[in-house]
């Protein structure tokens, strides 16, 4: 899962407004995968959930690193080794300190419910 040298491609999975309304007025959205390379995924946690809320699994958290900015709305997900992740809180900007192999510019949280 993590690969520290930030040679990972994330999907980031959206909806967008196609420009077009239905027949009621009602905006009609698409979703457009944009693949970002050379990300840097680090697994954060594995949590097993009992009956949190009606739900029973587990729960995988990580924090992926992006390389240059890119255009993520409220409602994205993430594709990162063919499993779908849901966005966790808000993307923040981050300059890396100096000296740091990785320069990432937006860092997400995000995490995968199985169960």
């Amino acid at each position: 899962m993590m690969r520290p040298n930030g040679k990972q491609t994330v999907i980031v999975r959206q909806k967008v407004y196609s420009g077009e309304v239905d027949e009621y007025g009602n905006q009609i959205y698409t979703t457009t995968d944009t693949s970002v390379n050379n990300c840097l995924v680090a697994q954060n946690a594995t949590t097993a959930v009992i009956n949190v809320q009606q739900f029973n699994g587990s729960t995988t958290d990580i924090t992926i690193y992006f390389p240059q900015n890119v255009e993520i709305n409220e409602d994205a997900t993430f594709i990162v080794d063919d499993q779908q992740y849901s966005k966790v809180g808000k993307v923040i900007s981050w300059v890396s300190q100096k000296g740091s192999p990785i320069k990432p510019k937006l860092v997400v949280n995000a995490n995968l419910k199985v169960g």
